[in-house]
């Protein structure tokens, strides 16, 4: 029986849809498996790299720790102080860096308040500015221009003073937090 030149046509097709099917499936294998060695390479140096960064940091935080002691130490055998004095000495120290910290951490927080209080105002005015401009551009005599103008002053002027107000108030409280935890901290225990 003899095939058709249709027949071997499409044979012929299919086949050559197979290999490059097959070809297909094996480059993406390929692909797949290179990705997967070059991501576990890269997991692995990431591990290695945060395994040497926590090691390097926690030897030079002991040797830190034992040059303080030794420091201490000999400061405290030239004072004179005792072991619970310097001790003493040393918590405060420590209780006073930490109430820094936390004071400037607290100012810090509060300027960022204070510049979004301001923003808010410049963003408000200008909004109102620009709706005031359509309004002027719409006033059909003189005296109703003065009359907006006037407004827009007026209205100025008091959403600066409510800003203002609102960053006295915010600084003032923060001000007042900030001398406490100091004093606080500071006084002779």
């Amino acid at each position: 029986m003899a095939t058709s030149p249709r027949h071997i046509e499409r044979e012929s097709r299919d086949e050559t849809t197979r290999k490059v099917e097959d070809q297909a499936a094996q480059t993406t294998r390929a692909a797949t498996e290179a990705t997967q060695r070059t991501t576990n390479a890269g997991s692995e140096a990431l591990r290695e790299y945060a395994n040497s960064a926590s090691e390097t940091w926690r030897t030079g935080s002991e040797t830190a720790s034992r040059i303080a002691q030794r420091s201490m130490d000999e400061m405290a055998k030239v004072l004179g102080l005792s072991g619970d004095a310097t001790r003493q000495a040393v918590e405060q120290s420590s209780n006073s860096a930490q109430v820094l910290l936390e004071s400037t951490t607290l100012m810090a927080h509060t300027c960022q308040d204070l510049s979004g209080e301001w923003m808010r105002f410049v963003q408000s005015t200008s909004e109102r500015n620009l709706e005031r401009l359509d309004q002027l551009m719409a006033c059909r005599s003189i005296p109703d221009c003065l009359a907006l103008q006037a407004q827009a002053v007026r209205d100025t002027f008091e959403a600066f003073l409510h800003s203002a107000r609102q960053t006295s108030e915010r600084s003032t409280q923060a001000i007042d937090q900030t001398a406490r935890r100091m004093s606080g901290a500071l006084a002779p225990h």
